[in-house]
């Protein structure tokens, strides 16, 4: 029975139930003495039996149960606790006056036993790994529930359930391994993947435990978890891995770590490029020992107490020279990763940017350089002229000389570029060769050159340099074997009051190059304040020069071609003259040069042409056949030689006007003639193929030699005024005698220019020369005045023949 010490009990009474009182009276005695046994009260359960036992305080903790109709018991499991010597008697007194059976059981194994197994079962049931139990034969005797979840399998029996057929054929051999070894009491696992029913595959962990002693259990229990997820994470981090091994193992930077002693412990292969060693032979050195004779001390870049350590966005740059003796330049970052497990390092991160800083040296040297011939340039000489006006301070003399090359364009043009780029080349050459040590000689654009000097002494021994410089390019140049002369024009500026800065003695130095063009070419004019008047005409004068085309400001004014002998006139050379609205009337010494640099000489030479060849027509039929052999000479420049097109716009001039092809005479500077060139000798000959009359002007005075005559087959040729003002030389006398003579011999009519004189006019007749132009005979005139001059010659010649002075 019970003692007065026990840990746990189960009480039951029984008895048979006649009828409801009996049954009341037994169960509430039997369950007021079961109170006893609790630990703890519990609220009475529903129907009058509780409801009274509540209200005299016996509330049990159990229930009462109905076995059969005619059977009520009461199971009281109460928690341990010993009882007074009170509540012993009276459970004692109870079982004896009730004649119930009363019987009192050790439960305590039992019933822990029992809560373990529920407590362990609904573990399983709840779990989220797969529990399976083997028998030897691999047959299952129990899978938890889960596993229908996990690989959607319905429901099935143990016996149905065959593990090896659900794994991956690849993974089964480790899997018989892992059942081996788990029954050999090795607690390894597995990665295996197993077979869901949609017919895809799951990644699972699979771990053993042999059991088979365990009569409970009596088999090999494995334990499946679902590692998707974590594979997938796995692969991911691989596949990064894989990556960042890659693009490290490929990339063309440089990454090294280092310990905290500037040892390399890692470098990437494209170290090995760098500094001509592999990376086997430098792992294990110290950083210094690679990067020798580095511009930045490696202790510095390791220093943690230095601003460069540590730096992650910022670069720093520095030179080093590798093993092969080869200068390098790295723009480094390093990296304190020393924290990082992964790494545990100072990571430098490096790129090779030496043939960048060479590119940006090269990039810069191009912007502050002249890429043909190698010189500074507008930009760098301006730089260099500042620094010099502020170091000087006074104490030296400091000017520009400024060198344009006369009819520089007409060689271009005519030679072509490259010819004149080869020229440039040695002009540039000569200039250097010339000044001193110190001098700085810069292309500042075109065939425009400038040289700056600083000079202690005074100006004069600096212009005396100058004209030196301009006479030694008077010495003829050899290109391609073709011996050229060539002339220059230069303006000289000083920096006088010490206040002028780099651009305004720059400008200076230009305003007097062109008042050295202006004064006739080939000279030195040192600037005087007074030429920014000049300047500044000059370019207004440029900006109307545009408008003045667009507008026909235009007029042709004629000079008259006479017959020395007779004084007969027996045509006319056309010549432009400008009609501005506010300036009046603007020679051709003003605008002609302004008009062939900004390539307004074309449309002006077709207007020439048109209105010559009109005005020509216009007068033929007027005066009929006492001027059918009349000619009018017309200019063409070197830019309408090069056009195309011209050969069909004379065409079209011609029979628009109606005038025969051999009265018009088609005069070209000797200067354009400098080259043989096809597209030159083409245009030309194809002029004269219609019956054009071909004349080359200003002979004698340019580039050319007598063989231009021949080669270009001209009609006419011009003797330049400058061998017409000295004819009462003996020097003059012989070379006007020999052109004479040549152009006699090769059937070549000769035109004398610029007779303002009766001497020079007879001397020129009696040397042979039929036809001149000049003052002496008129000057250029309008066409009206032209028209009645040209009536009134008539006239006075009426009847008269003179083919010796005519273009026949």
């Amino acid at each position: 029975m019970l003692g007065k010490n026990f840990v746990s009990a189960q009480l039951l009474t029984e008895s048979r139930l006649n009828d409801s009182a009996n049954d009341h009276g037994m169960t509430a005695e039997a369950l007021r003495c079961a109170h006893a046994l609790v630990d703890l009260p519990s609220s009475a359960g529903s129907g009058d039996l509780e409801t009274h036992i509540a209200q005299d305080g016996s509330v049990y903790n159990g229930g009462a149960i109905t076995i059969r109709p005619d059977l009520r018991a009461a199971l009281i499991i109460h928690s341990r606790r010993a009882l007074s010597d009170n509540e012993h008697n009276a459970v004692l007194a109870l079982c004896r006056e009730s004649a119930i059976a009363f019987r009192a059981v050790d439960l305590t194994e039992q019933q822990v036993l029992q809560r373990s197994e529920e407590r362990f079962g609904a573990l399983i049931d709840n779990s989220s790994d797969i529990v399976l139990v083997l028998q030897e034969d691999l047959s299952c005797s129990y899978i938890s529930p889960v596993a229908a979840r996990l690989l959607g399998y319905p429901q099935m029996s143990y016996s149905e359930f065959d593990l090896l057929t659900l794994i991956h054929r690849d993974d089964r051999s480790k899997a018989v391994t892992l059942l081996q070894s788990a029954r050999l009491g090795s607690t390894d696992t597995i990665e295996v993947r197993l077979r869901h029913f949609a017919g895809t595959y799951a990644w699972f962990e699979i771990g053993g435990t042999d059991l088979s002693h365990d009569s409970s259990i009596n088999g090999l229990v494995l334990n499946a978890r679902e590692i998707g997820d974590r594979k997938m994470a796995e692969e991911r981090l691989l596949h990064s891995e894989a990556r960042f091994k890659a693009l490290v193992q490929n990339s063309t930077d440089l990454v090294i770590v280092l310990d905290a002693s500037g040892t390399i412990r890692y470098a990437s292969p494209s170290v090995e490029a760098v500094v001509h060693r592999t990376t086997a032979q430098i792992q294990g050195q110290l950083l210094g020992e690679v990067f020798v004779e580095s511009t930045l001390p490696i202790e510095a870049l390791l220093d943690p107490n230095q601003p460069v350590f540590g730096w992650s966005s910022a670069a720093i740059e520095f030179g080093f020279r590798s093993i092969s003796g080869e200068w390098r330049i790295l723009e480094t970052t390093l990296t304190d990763l020393r924290h990082e497990p992964a790494v545990g390092g100072l990571v430098l991160n490096a790129r090779d940017v030496t043939e960048r800083k060479q590119m940006d040296e090269l990039l810069l040297h191009q912007a502050n350089h002249d890429e043909l011939t190698g010189l500074p340039n507008r930009r760098r000489l301006l730089d260099l002229l500042r620094q010099t006006l502020e170091r000087t301070g006074g104490t030296t003399t400091v000017s520009a000389l400024l060198i344009d090359i006369d009819d520089f364009k007409d060689i271009n043009d005519s030679l072509g570029h490259t010819y004149g780029d080869r020229l440039l080349e040695s002009i540039a050459t000569r200039i250097t060769e010339l000044v001193e040590d110190g001098d700085v000689v810069a292309r500042i654009g075109g065939d425009e050159f400038v040289v700056a000097f600083e000079r202690a002494h005074g100006e004069k021994q600096t212009a005396d340099i100058c004209d030196h410089v301009l006479a030694s390019l008077r010495a003829p140049f050899l290109i391609d074997g073709r011996e050229l002369t060539i002339t220059a024009s230069a303006g000289l500026a000083f920096d006088h009051d010490r206040a002028n800065s780099a651009e305004v003695l720059l400008r200076n130095a230009d305003t007097a190059m062109y008042k050295a063009k202006g004064l006739g070419k080939r000279k030195v004019v040192v600037f005087e304040n007074f030429m920014h008047t000049a300047t500044f005409d000059r370019l207004e004068l440029r900006a109307d020069l545009a408008r003045a085309v667009a507008q026909e400001q235009f007029e042709a004014y004629y000079q008259p071609i006479v017959n020395l002998g007779t004084r007969r006139i027996v045509g006319a050379e056309a010549l432009v003259r400008w009609r501005h609205p506010e300036r009046g009337m603007v020679g051709p010494g003003l605008f002609i040069p302004l008009a062939e640099e900004s390539g307004l000489i074309a449309p002006i030479g077709e207007f020439m042409l048109d209105t010559a060849c009109s005005d020509l027509g216009s007068w033929r039929t007027e005066f009929g056949s006492s001027i059918e052999d009349f000619t009018m000479s017309v200019n063409l420049s070197v830019q309408q030689l090069h056009d195309r097109r011209i050969v069909g716009k004379v065409s079209d001039i011609l029979e628009r006007t109606g005038l025969p092809a051999e009265r018009l005479v088609l005069e070209v500077t000797e200067s354009t003639l400098i080259t043989d060139t096809e597209a030159i000798a083409s245009t030309m000959q194809q002029l004269r193929s219609f019956g054009t009359r071909l004349a080359i002007d200003d002979f004698g005075t340019g580039y050319s030699s007598l063989g231009y005559i021949q080669q270009f087959e001209f009609d006419v040729l011009k003797i330049d005024k400058t061998f017409v003002d000295d004819i009462d030389t003996f020097t003059n006398q012989r070379i006007v005698t020999a052109v004479l003579q040549l152009a006699e011999q090769l059937g070549v009519k000769t035109i004398a220019e610029g007779i303002e004189q009766e001497l020079q006019g007879e001397l020129l007749k009696s040397l042979g020369c039929k036809l001149g132009q000049g003052y002496l005979y008129a000057k250029p005139m309008p066409a009206v005045e032209f028209r009645e001059l040209l009536q009134a010659d008539w006239a006075a010649h009426a009847g008269q023949v003179a083919a010796e002075g005519q273009f026949t």
